[in-house]
């Protein structure tokens, strides 16, 4: 199939896909793949940490008994392009996932100040872009 990552987040943009349409149908929004995109990158991140705190756990339950008290290297492996994880369960998101949550967002928000702009100079109708008068009507002579 696919690396574990890909799989997940293709799982993240799908619920957050969903989601979004959800609210066009019930709530009448409209819908930006902008958004639905940094929603995933911050679902994935929420989903990763909290698979870290649940190792963790575990080896804080397990450190003073007979079980093992690690988890397998391949299990703390196994989200490596997004989180930095150790077999104790002591984590760091990874530096690629933070950079590009921080570059959706900001592309989010050139995008709105870009609409914003555009959506004013069509009101306004005195920018480089707007159209010339018509013509007067009845050909004039």
């Amino acid at each position: 199939m696919g690396s574990p990552e890909a799989l997940a987040l293709l799982r993240c943009v799908w619920r957050e896909l969903y989601l979004a349409l959800t609210r066009v149908d019930l709530q009448d929004e409209k819908l930006y793949w902008q958004k639905v995109w940094i929603q995933a990158l911050k679902r994935i991140r929420k989903a990763v940490v909290h698979r870290a705190v649940e190792i963790k756990r575990m080896h804080n339950k397990r450190k003073y008994t007979k079980l093992v008290d690690v988890v397998s290297e391949n299990e703390a492996k196994k989200y490596s392009r997004y989180i930095s994880m150790h077999q104790n369960g002591t984590y760091k998101i990874s530096s690629a996932l933070d950079g590009a949550i921080t570059r959706a967002e900001q592309a989010w928000e050139q995008y709105q100040t870009n609409y914003a702009a555009q959506r004013a100079a069509r009101q306004g109708g005195a920018g480089p872009g707007a159209a010339a008068a018509p013509p007067p009507v009845g050909g004039g002579g």
